[in-house]
């Protein structure tokens, strides 16, 4: 397996550096400005080797977008109603950044991480560290986090670790946006399996509200592999609350992937988490033109700490492990 690292830019003057892996006919690039992933180049049936992440151009183009392209997301993935919560019977105000709900918390996305690279024969290991102090955006407790991305032939493994000095939150997801045909196409004509038989339906506002069964709601029925652009063109109604699927899935527990997308250039995505939750976001709000030509499987803990595991207190370890496969 091949290594190498450039320069990618400097932020106030601290280095960017690019990491590119190539092992055989799959090819893998992230950058230390928000772990962010730059490219998946995977074959397809022919052998013909194109990127199937959407990506930006320059460092610039990354530092003023808004749609976390490739990124690492945290301390809370998703929204938090209102902005606050309660902790330890304490309320926890943070900033409203998405009407007067807060989303996809501390600013993760935005900084610059410190990477440490372990090569071997099987493998490339690419490891960001960051620390963030207490009271970052609201959030109580100093917390050390690492991403770690760890690249085999046509597979990428991330890890997720934190721990903290106090008791705070932490529901990490990374947010690269798919699309195996390897353009700019709609994802239309992707097909989607989930091993999941609810949901967690949204208000007006998209903050999950209540859970509801796949089989009660068809359009959210991917238990068996269906077109996307079939249950975008449901009529149900949280489709029009959220603008398309935007939805978090309870995943079953199996042996296997519980998530598997296909494309008809015969690429699969294959995708085994530890974590109970994926949101399926089907790019509705990316800018003109680019409107759902990508789609993001955000694995993590359901929004909104609805589930309580999502604090985290001094002496644990956060740890989260999600495994992407691409086939052809």
């Amino acid at each position: 397996m091949d290594y190498q690292s450039d320069l990618y830019g400097t932020i106030d003057g601290v280095p960017v550096l690019r990491h590119r892996v190539v092992a055989d006919s799959f090819t893998f690039s992230c950058i230390d400005y928000g772990c962010t992933i730059t490219e998946i180049g995977a074959p397809d049936s022919a052998g013909d080797v194109n990127n199937v992440v959407l990506a930006l151009d320059t460092l610039e183009d990354y530092t003023s977008h808004h749609y976390y392209l490739g990124c690492v997301v945290g301390r809370s993935a998703g929204r938090i109603e209102r902005a606050q919560f309660t902790l330890d019977d304490q309320t926890v105000y943070l900033p409203a950044n998405d009407g007067p709900h807060h989303l996809h918390g501390d600013d993760f996305h935005k900084a610059v991480w410190t990477p440490t690279v372990d090569r071997s024969a099987e493998y490339v290991t690419i490891r960001f560290e960051r620390a963030f102090p207490d009271g970052h955006h609201g959030y109580p407790g100093h917390v050390n986090v690492a991403v770690t991305y760890t690249i085999r032939p046509c597979a990428v493994t991330i890890r997720h670790e934190a721990t903290t000095d106090t008791a705070t939150v932490m529901n990490m997801t990374n947010h690269t946006y798919f699309n195996l045909s390897g353009t700019a196409a709609p994802i239309h004509d992707h097909t989607l399996r989930v091993a999941s038989d609810a949901f967690y339906a949204l208000d007006e506002t998209l903050i999950p509200d209540h859970v509801q069964r796949v089989t009660d709601s068809p359009a959210f029925d991917f238990r068996q592999s269906k077109r996307i652009g079939d249950g975008l063109a449901s009529d149900d109604e949280q489709l029009h609350i959220a603008g398309g699927f935007d939805h978090p899935f309870r995943l079953e527990r199996t042996d296997g992937p519980q998530i598997q997308l296909r494309h008809s250039s015969g690429r699969t995505l294959s995708v085994q988490t530890t974590d109970p939750c994926v949101v399926f976001y089907s790019g509705n709000m990316l800018p003109d033109g680019q409107k759902r030509t990508g789609l993001c499987l955000e694995t993590q803990k359901a929004p909104n700490l609805i589930d309580r595991d999502v604090i985290l207190r001094p002496g644990e370890t956060y740890r989260t492990e999600t495994t992407w496969t691409f086939t052809s």
